[in-house]
């Protein structure tokens, strides 16, 4: 979320978690006693806008130290707060306890609906621990498969032509060693290269249902990717050393794939 955490003021993480029936935003919170109340109020509803319109179901584990026994301006307001998104606290009776008080200052609070939510005693703080307990589909949904690709278009091939014929090639030029020319004259045309045709993600079909493809292993995938891209600088380069190495790469790559 683009909202800064502020130190002792308003401290948070998140994260969403899905599985194949459900999906929550789990935030966790924490203000100081002492830290400005408004300011924190203002970034809790600026939080749960943000965090609502990423998932419906919000999960809050907090320590704002606003004591929910103690029905006071501020009790009121975080609640409120809470309310207007359809989170209520789980939890009503004490979560920290000493010998001159009992404060409920902890909570997990939700709009899921969950089984049970209960306050234990943990023995190594003065604050209680909180267990809520939500039953769901335990089964972890499948990320999608992906796979890096360049994209070839005209308009990225005229924008790498056009860099290719504005370059200088001064510290190719320049160079009185023949293998600093080379490693110079390499090093601009990748720079220039992986400009117009950045490696981006996108979805691979290579291992759905309908088009199962398992003897294409990582490895041919990666070096089928690097044989065209050696193959299209060859075509705009015209370079004797970069068709030697594709032919040397072209050699190993059939190899491998009848092996496969």
């Amino acid at each position: 979320f683009n909202i800064k955490p502020i130190d002792k003021v308003f401290e948070y993480s998140s994260a969403i978690v899905s599985t194949h029936s459900a999906k929550f935003l789990i935030i966790s919170l924490y203000r100081s006693p002492s830290a400005d109340i408004t300011i924190f109020f203002e970034l809790l509803v600026k939080l749960l806008t943000a965090g609502y319109a990423k998932c419906s179901q919000i999960i809050i584990c907090s320590d704002q130290n606003i004591n929910l026994i103690n029905y006071d301006r501020n009790t009121n307001t975080f609640l409120d707060i809470l309310s207007s998104f359809n989170v209520y606290p789980t939890i009503d009776i004490p979560t920290r306890k000493s010998k001159e008080s009992a404060t409920l200052i902890d909570n997990i609070s939700s709009n899921a609906e969950y089984d049970n939510a209960e306050v234990l005693e943990c023995g190594f703080s003065d604050h209680m621990a909180i267990l809520l307990t939500i039953s769901v589909d335990s089964s972890i949904k499948k990320d999608e498969d992906w796979v890096l690709k360049r994209v070839y278009s005209n308009h990225n091939k005229r924008f790498f032509y056009n860099a290719i014929k504005t370059e200088t090639w001064n510290s190719v030029y320049q160079s009185t060693c023949t293998n600093t020319k080379y490693d110079c004259f390499v090093g601009i045309l990748q720079y220039y290269f992986q400009t117009a045709f950045p490696l981006k993600k996108y979805k691979s079909s290579l291992y759905t249902a309908k088009h199962p493809r398992p003897w294409i292993t990582p490895e041919i995938r990666t070096m089928s990717k690097d044989l065209k891209d050696q193959h299209f600088l060859w075509k705009v380069t015209g370079n004797r050393d970069v068709l030697i190495n594709y032919k040397i790469l072209k050699k190993k790559y059939c190899r491998i794939i009848d092996k496969a």
